[in-house]
């Protein structure tokens, strides 16, 4: 029996698992949007990129032996971390822990046998690389199931920005994170509620936060919520009932999307209104 040098084993055992995209997923900007307007046309360049997607029977996928999905019509995706812990769900096993010390043709192996075992059928959501001049495979956004429906960014951001620009001009951002699983941002509503002479800290401002996923993370929400300055650090603060929209991803559309905002900002001020005094 032949042993192996600890400085041979070792880089192999911690050596990360390369499955997931070295390229990014999202548009970069030097300017980091500060209205609302900016942050749509951000998301519209990122949805800019998305491809078709394609309902494809999990038994017709494919992991290839340098960890991409390949699909029936001959793409090949490369993971992000969220949709390869949806893979591994829907194969029965948690990725990271069962293939731990695992080379790339072993895991491409087991995937493989139960890919061909697997039933049922499955949406697949991709986007192009971000980087221009990349010819590399796509990325596999998400794995979800048939029935689920995007709901746009853009789309909800238009709506969100023609439903308060008569009272909110500006459309001011509060904050913003968009990552490969969520999408959420805060617009300023309202005046500043002034707290004392100092004109800064105990500052209470209203908002209204959204957040969306296109990848099945989360549902479609958007809410009331206050920002109090305290001690120069951004302090958020719950309103009675803030929920405006809450909807999950199947069978909705743009009408019922802006009807339903359309409720629910007709009662934001007096409820904002009401946080701040609760505050105080």
């Amino acid at each position: 029996m032949s042993l192996e040098h600890l400085s041979t084993v070792m880089p192999r055992a911690l050596a990360p698992l390369p499955v997931t995209s070295r390229a990014p997923t999202l548009v970069q900007t030097h300017r980091s949007p500060r209205t609302l307007p900016e942050l749509i046309e951000l998301f519209e360049a990122n949805e800019a990129l998305d491809e078709n997607d394609e309902v494809v029977s999990l038994s017709d996928l494919r992991l290839s032996d340098d960890d991409r999905l390949d699909l029936p019509d001959r793409r090949r995706l490369a993971f992000t971390e969220w949709s390869r812990r949806q893979v591994g769900t829907l194969l029965g096993l948690r990725w990271d822990r069962y293939f731990e010390s695992s080379t790339p043709l072993q895991r491409a192996d087991e995937l493989n046998r139960r890919f061909v075992r697997a039933t049922g059928t499955v949406k697949i959501r991709s986007r192009r690389h971000a980087t221009t001049g990349n010819d590399d495979a796509g990325v596999l956004r998400a794995v979800v199931s048939p029935g689920y429906t995007p709901i746009s960014d853009a789309m909800v951001g238009r709506l969100l920005a023609d439903a308060l620009s008569p009272v909110e001009p500006e459309l001011c951002l509060v904050r913003h994170a968009l990552t490969p699983m969520t999408t959420s941002y805060v617009v300023k509503v309202g005046q500043v509620f002034r707290h004392g002479d100092d004109h800064e800290v105990g500052d209470v401002w209203g908002g209204i936060l959204v957040r969306n996923s296109g990848v099945g993370f989360a549902s479609l929400m958007v809410s009331l919520s206050l920002t109090r300055l305290l001690c120069k650090n951004g302090m958020t603060a719950p309103v009675a009932d803030p929920m405006l929209l809450r909807r999950a991803h199947r069978g909705l559309d743009e009408q019922r999307i802006r009807e339903r905002l359309a409720q629910g900002l007709g009662t934001a001020p007096a409820q904002l209104a009401q946080g701040v005094a609760t505050l105080r």
